[in-house]
């Protein structure tokens, strides 16, 4: 695999290159884990079925008021987050983590803000390459 820096963008895909913490994911680390477009999509519907299920765990430990269940999920997504340079959701994810004795509104307010950074990821994603979410659930 070849390395990049700086801002620029890959010759076979187009993905901006970029550490830029305001982007949504960082591309290199995806490529740092697969480099064909099949593996890339492979790996992000892993991602995502593996983040939706750490929100159904939220979600869960938030009806049924189960703490620590709140706190493994939330740290569960916060790993996998960092692992793709998703710094808006890692950061989310911390919140979430030391959110244990947070009121029912609060966390239910950083469940939602967790669906909809990764709703916003996965637009990011498709703008960049829709073949990488043709098989991302």
């Amino acid at each position: 695999m070849a390395s990049h820096s700086g801002a620029r963008s890959d010759s076979e895909s187009g993905h901006p290159l970029s550490k830029d913490p305001a982007l949504p994911m960082d591309f290199n680390r995806l490529q740092l884990v697969a480099e064909t477009l099949s593996e890339k999509a492979y790996v992000l519907n892993i991602f995502f079925k593996s983040s939706w299920e750490s929100i159904a765990a939220m979600d869960s430990a938030l009806r049924s008021e189960e703490f620590q269940k709140w706190e493994n999920a939330a740290h569960k997504l916060k790993g996998a987050a960092a692992n793709f340079g998703m710094i808006a959701l890692e950061h989310i994810c911390r919140q979430s983590e030391k959110a244990v004795d947070a009121d029912y509104s609060q966390r239910s307010a950083l469940l939602q803000q967790l669906k909809s950074e990764l709703a916003h990821i996965k637009t990011y994603i498709a703008k960049q390459d829709p073949a990488l979410i043709i098989s991302i659930a």
